[in-house]
């Protein structure tokens, strides 16, 4: 099983003088919300890892409709990408 080191606020937890860490549904969450809120192409080693997300939002007045077609189809191109990157 994998985990991850758990972050808050873009930063770093630590507890009792160690770094905490996330496994389970708790790191599958921190990993989509991260790849959510990174802008894509931010990563000059990974320019595949990120979404169009904030793009496309914030700052936008859409429809709800295009809103909500843009939100679902990030999220499922972010989940795609992540399990990409498991295997």
């Amino acid at each position: 099983m994998s985990f991850g080191l758990k972050i808050f606020n873009g930063d770093l937890v630590i507890e009792k003088g160690k770094l905490k860490k996330v496994e389970g549904t708790e790191k599958l969450v921190q990993d989509l919300l991260k790849i959510l809120t990174t802008k894509l192409g931010a990563n000059q080693f990974f320019p595949f890892y990120g979404s169009l997300l904030g793009n496309s939002t914030i700052g936008e007045v859409e429809d709800n409709y295009f809103t909500e077609s843009v939100i679902e189809n990030q999220i499922r191109s972010s989940i795609e990408t992540l399990q990409k990157l498991q295997q």
